[in-house]
């Protein structure tokens, strides 16, 4: 049964908001949680051993997002088609596909943490110190991206408590209760980085079962089905550029980490780390409803209900965008102050702040643009254009960040992510004619409203 197709919009919107508003609600506690976790890092050790923190954690939430090869994204796309085709047993035969290529990603994880800690001058520290960052970073970076692939494969099933609260609330969760009683128990700036990032990836790995658990439990009794060489082929070729696009993205913004760590030190990029996190609060709802949305406007599209795919976009832009709107004045009042609670030295970077804060208010406004032209087909000039994007702001960060600092890495960033936002709308808008900012949709809405009120 079709049932996107079955249902009204106001039914729809309806359910939007209900698993739009649990996937907030979630979000909005994850955010408080991970706010936590980076604020007890800082405060359990010294700024260097904080600052090697910061670049480990946000290497492995970066490698997060490579290691699944794009199948987040190919999930989300292909998961109604299969469906549609073959019932549920073809679309248990898209997640299956797809895990063996997370599980191949895992190189990536294996790769980088070799390069980043044994051949590179930004982790000194002894052999077995080494070893165990090492360790540590490629099990968290596993659990993480791991973790990914499964809360986008309990999303398209409807799960949405199922699919987030086991990382985004209960791991968080214990590593916050841990850091209170250490310091409760008198070891702040006592600990080493070892021991704070090792606890941290391995409270993760309880969490990663459960979602293992919810996944296996649902697809029990499915029948097992093997995806054409056509369908394969279809998929490997969209993966990749969803991949490349992902990836190039990713790596150009977290490049302001290592870019300000390599022109100026640890304890800077324990800074902009800080200022970085808290501006990407102001996307929180984007990201929060979109989990929720996304699978919705796959479905919908897929069954040729634009109506409805305009609805939902425009549904995620009004509400995230509003919500970044007020959180960017809130910090413009009390950033300054924000940043304190991880260093009384943080708040001279209060300048860094807003000018992240302002890109992540853009990127809240223009709503699920980029995820929706993946669903459109259009992976391939996405590619071409983030890559084109990419090369042009490794190269600022590479040639400015040593003259400007965190500053110039701040703007880079902003940049970046604007200039793919606005490639997306435009080649949405001119390419197929959808608004994918949803803007065009609530304009007629209240010019309509505002018609039926005058007559």
């Amino acid at each position: 049964m079709n049932e996107i197709a079955e249902i009204s919009n106001r039914d729809l919107f309806r359910k939007f908001l209900g698993k739009g508003g649990l996937a907030a609600a979630i979000k909005i506690l994850n955010a408080g949680l991970a706010y936590a976790m980076t604020a007890l890092a800082a405060r359990l050790c010294d700024p260097h051993d904080f600052g090697i923190f910061a670049l480990l954690f946000s290497t492995c939430m970066t490698l997060s997002l490579i290691a699944p090869l794009g199948r987040n994204a190919i999930i989300l796309r292909y998961y109604p088609e299969a469906v549609k085709r073959n019932g549920v047993a073809g679309g248990k035969a898209v997640l299956t596909d797809s895990a063996f290529f997370v599980l191949l990603g895992q190189f990536f994880s294996l790769l980088c943490f070799t390069g980043l800690i044994y051949f590179s001058d930004w982790v000194e520290a002894s052999a077995t110190v080494k070893g165990m960052l090492f360790l540590f970073s490629v099990l968290l970076a596993l659990s993480l991206s791991a973790g990914e692939y499964l809360s986008a494969a309990l999303r398209v099933l409807g799960y949405t408590f199922k699919a987030l609260a086991p990382r985004d609330v209960f791991w968080r969760l214990a590593v916050c209760v841990c850091g209170f009683a250490a310091i409760a128990v008198g070891l702040e700036r006592g600990l080493s980085v070892t021991t704070v990032f090792g606890v941290t990836s391995l409270l993760s790995l309880p969490f990663l079962w459960l979602q293992i658990h919810y996944l296996r439990k649902d697809l029990r009794g499915v029948p097992d089905r093997e995806l054409s060489s056509e369908e394969k082929k279809s998929m490997r070729s969209s993966g990749f550029y969803v991949w490349g696009a992902a990836t190039l993205q990713t790596i150009t913004a977290q490049a302001a980490i290592y870019a300000v760590t390599a022109g100026l030190d640890p304890e800077a990029a324990g800074a902009y780390f800080a200022a970085d996190r808290t501006a990407n609060l102001l996307s929180l709802f984007l990201m929060a409803v979109s989990l929720a949305a996304l699978p919705m406007i796959s479905s919908a599209y897929a069954q040729g209900e634009i109506e409805k795919v305009k609805m939902l976009s425009a549904g995620v832009s009004l509400v995230s965008g509003g919500a970044a709107l007020i959180g960017w004045l809130l910090l413009y009042c009390l950033g300054d102050r924000v940043l304190t609670v991880f260093h009384p030295e943080y708040a001279a970077y209060f300048p860094v702040l807003m000018i992240v804060a302002f890109g992540q208010v853009f990127n809240a406004m223009t709503g699920p643009a980029t995820s929706f032209l993946q669903i459109l087909g259009a992976e391939k000039p996405y590619f071409y254009a983030c890559a084109v994007f990419s090369a042009l702001f490794l190269a600022g960060y590479y040639f400015l960040t040593p003259q400007f600092g965190a500053i110039g890495a701040a703007w880079l960033s902003t940049g970046m992510l604007i200039s793919v936002k606005i490639f997306a709308w435009g080649y949405g808008f001119f390419r197929y004619g959808y608004d994918l900012t949803g803007f065009s949709f609530i304009f007629k809405k209240i010019c309509k409203i505002s018609g039926s009120t005058n007559a």
